[in-house]
Formats: C-alpha cells, structure tokens, sequence
C-alpha cells in the first residue's frame, strides 16, 4: 500500500491554469494529499502551483508541490509517483522548429513528406520501441549549472560548440502508435506510452529524421501520469472544498491499486 509519510500535497496538473478561474478565493487543505489538476497549455507548471498557492488558507503548514514538469506549452498530467506517463502529439512534418514545438521559429528549409504513409509512420515507430539515448531539445527544463536549459538558450549561451548542449539520456519508449496521418497536409497523431525523462518533442524530431523528412510537435498533452488520467484531474474553475476533499480520497485509492516499478519512495520527492 501507499503512504505519503510527510505533510506535504503534491499536485498534479494537466496545462493552462488562471486565477480568475479559481472561484474560492480562499481554500482549506488538508495535511496531505494528491490533487490531480487539469493545466492547459500556455503556462509553466511552476505558475500554475503559484495559482494554487495564492488562493491558499492561511495554515502554513501545509506545502504544495509538484512533479515531472510539463512544457509551457504541453497540456496534461503532471504528477509524481509514476514513472510511466502516456502522451497524444500532432507531428507536422515539413519544418522544424527551435524549440521542436509551434511556439518555436522555423529553422532550415522545407523537407518534403509527401513519401510518407501512416503505414510508414507506424513501421517506424514500432522500430523505435524500447530502451533509446535520447537528445532532449535545447529548449527545456533541464538544469546545467544550475540554470535551465530553456533560460541559457534564449540568452543566446547555448549552441553547438559549447559544454551546455543538451546530453544524451537513457529512456524507453514503450508503445507507439500513428492514429491518423493526412497526407496532403502532412499532420500525423500520435499516441506514446513512455519512461520518465522522456521528451515526446526529441521523439517528433528524431522520427522525421529516420523518415528522411523534418517535423515539430504541436498540441501535446499527457493523457496519463502513472495512475492519474484526464478524467481524474479538477479544472481550476471545478474546485471548491468538496470537490478537493473528494479527489484526495479517490486518489489515495488509486495509489493503493497503483504497481511501482520501483519503491514509491523513490518516485514521490
């Protein structure tokens, strides 16, 4: 069974959370808990537990937090206990792009994808299974010295040549599977299944490449973290204090019917 054994409240979080959609201004937390949040895309995940922290009561002993950090511009579960997060991405090949993502600017020239095939698609992702060295993006969350990647780039320190480009890491990929591609737009969906660390716009791009082509993510979303999914998570606008009470307690039981790969322990900090 699991137990959080401290007083602490980890959020979990699916992208784009503001203020003015939190009708209570004021809320009571209990000492410990898992909240799933639903956070649209545009914020970072930090801002959104800033939010949270803004309209808490005044007992401060109570501590909010959260785990496995999601793209400014990803939408989805963000929680921490659960090393397998499962993710839909639009892959639009052609272009790529700075950050690997539609906020980014386009780099280099068109790349043709008219060869590509959903069937195409899927063969290649299927090679793409397992364990894999993955390049995250310059543009990320990272830290290097203490500061972010994402920071240093867009202060125009990191590039080719320096000590701070972004080291290969080991992760898995776990399922894969193209739902629809068009082929006159060159628009595919993708539904992944992976590791923690796992950059789903390293994936976009490293697929294009094998494909002999060029592609960004667009419209990211976590659709699961662990044993938390969409349908699990409270919008800000849905909060109150009932409804916060009674997403702890379903939580809780999720965890309880929730298998680790490894100690809990070493998953929740």
């Amino acid at each position: 069974m699991f137990k959080l054994n401290h007083q602490s409240i980890f959020i979990y979080c699916i992208t784009d959370l503001f203020k003015k959609n939190l009708k209570s201004k004021f809320l009571t937390f209990p000492n410990e808990g898992i909240v799933p949040i639903y956070k649209e895309a545009g914020m970072t995940s930090a801002n959104c537990i800033n939010i949270l922290k803004y309209h808490m009561s005044t007992n401060k002993n109570v501590k909010l937090g959260h785990a496995g950090t999601l793209d400014a511009d990803a939408q989805g579960v963000l929680v921490s206990g659960g090393n397998r997060k499962s993710y839909s991405v639009m892959a639009v090949f052609g272009y790529e792009t700075d950050t690997l993502d539609s906020p980014g600017h386009i780099v280099g020239e068109f790349k043709e994808y008219r060869h590509l095939t959903k069937q195409i698609i899927n063969e290649r992702l299927q090679v793409m299974l397992g364990e894999m060295v993955q390049i995250p993006p310059v543009y990320s969350a990272i830290k290097v010295n203490g500061k972010s990647l994402s920071e240093m780039a867009i202060k125009n320190r990191v590039n080719e040549e320096t000590s701070t480009k972004p080291q290969g890491r080991l992760v898995s990929l776990y399922s894969a599977h193209c739902k629809w591609y068009c082929e006159r737009s060159g628009i595919a969906e993708i539904e992944l299944e992976v590791s923690s660390g796992f950059y789903v716009r390293s994936l976009v791009r490293d697929m294009a490449l094998q494909l002999n082509s060029t592609a960004y993510s667009s419209q990211i979303t976590r659709t699961k973290a662990g044993p938390f999914t969409l349908e699990h998570s409270l919008k800000l606008k849905q909060i109150n204090q009932n409804s916060l009470f009674a997403t702890i307690a379903s939580s809780k039981t999720l965890f309880e019917n929730y298998e680790f790969d490894s100690k809990p322990s070493q998953k929740v900090r």
